[in-house]
């Protein structure tokens, strides 16, 4: 089991400085509890003992380097500013698209986007790789993201950083293992909870800060392939066809297809619709399931825009669908359109301001 006794933030530090080089230490911890503000002064204390320090951040709700619903690299080198007061004072390495604030329905996209980002902070050869992660530690998915975490970037150290026993069954994973090194952390003074809109109002700002700048691009959809929706899979309907399921649902219908699998994907205009009519449709295409897409889910959705290499160029939002024209219509910073290979659609929705407009569930699009 991991040590009774906790460490306070000062000798956690210290253990910090006397571990080997290119070791990584893995921060889990409830929501406010410092594992930012420590990772931040512990980055600050090695650059000026003159050793690099790669932080990596996978709070996707309250993300300190790259946009929220990202995971993100940084490092913080000699010679850096001193003290390092956020994030965002460091040189940004790369960041890897999730598209939610919260890992909760998103293990995989977590796991792999914290495994990619300290795979590119590892070519710069740091002395110590940090990894912050998310403040949520209840339940058993919570366990099982912080076991694979563990399986994936072999931490030499984790360090907990809890008030009372809340990590107690988070840390039950590493049970009567002899690596990693597992030790609690006191939250230092001065680390207060911040309520719920606190947090809401700093992610609308880290949002709109993300968006500041943007333009309006316009991408076919030929030229592009969407990620995280079935829209662009499998052949269009003829427009007969494609009347025929309007009038079956009672509703305009802008979009069909047929994906693989012996399905149906529909997008309409109207959040209501004839369910009775489904069973018609799919007695005349002999599929065994219909997904129907109110098109205002897509309105304000976030994305990521994926290189060819599959490197994340920005974030922006979709403005428009135009299903006639086949055109995707983006609100965006990225001056680089025309590397854009990728859409990955997340799943959340936005106003161009950073407001949050509502979540899209997996399998909704």
């Amino acid at each position: 089991m991991p040590d009774a006794d906790a460490l306070t933030c000062e000798q956690a530090q210290a253990r910090l400085m006397g571990l080997p080089a290119g070791a990584t230490v893995l921060l889990l911890g409830g929501t406010d509890t410092g594992k930012t503000t420590f990772a931040l002064a512990a980055a600050t204390a090695l650059a000026q003992a003159g050793r690099s320090v790669a932080l990596l951040d996978g709070d996707l709700g309250q993300s300190e380097i790259g946009p929220p619903g990202t995971v993100a690299a940084a490092l913080a080198a000699p010679g850096g500013p001193d003290p390092i007061r956020s994030g965002r004072d460091l040189e940004t390495l790369a960041a890897y698209f999730v598209g939610a604030t919260s890992p909760a329905r998103h293990l995989l996209e977590t796991a792999v986007g914290l495994c990619q980002m300290a795979r590119v902070a590892k070519k710069r050869r740091p002395a110590l790789l940090l990894a912050d992660t998310a403040g949520w530690v209840q339940g058993p998915a919570a366990r099982q993201l912080a076991r694979r975490l563990a399986e994936l970037l072999l931490p030499q150290t984790v360090l907990a950083f809890a008030r009372g026993d809340e990590v107690d069954p988070l840390l039950s994973v590493f049970a009567h293992l002899k690596s990693p090194e597992v030790r609690r952390v006191t939250p230092a003074e001065g680390v207060v909870r911040k309520s719920p809109a606190v947090r809401a109002t700093r992610r609308a700002a880290r949002f709109a800060a993300a968006l500041e700048g943007a333009s309006e691009i316009t991408l076919r959809l030929d030229d592009v392939a969407l990620w995280g929706t079935e829209l662009g899979q499998g052949e269009p309907l003829p427009h007969h066809l494609q009347q025929f399921v309007a009038g079956s649902l009672g509703v305009p219908v802008l979009y069909a297809a047929r994906p693989t699998g012996g399905r149906l994907y529909v997008v309409v205009d109207g959040g209501r619709w004839n369910a009775g009519g489904l069973a018609a449709i799919e007695g005349h295409f002999q599929v065994r399931a219909t997904t129907i897409v109110p098109a205002e889910r897509f309105a304000g959705l976030l994305v990521g825009l994926v290189s060819d290499r599959g490197a994340l160029l920005d974030v922006g939002l979709i403005a428009r669908l135009d299903f006639a024209r086949r055109a995707l219509t983006l609100h965006t910073p990225c001056r680089r359109p025309a590397a854009i290979a990728q859409v990955w659609c997340g799943s959340v929705r936005l106003r161009p301001d950073g407001l949050e407009l509502g979540q899209i569930k997996p399998g909704e699009l």
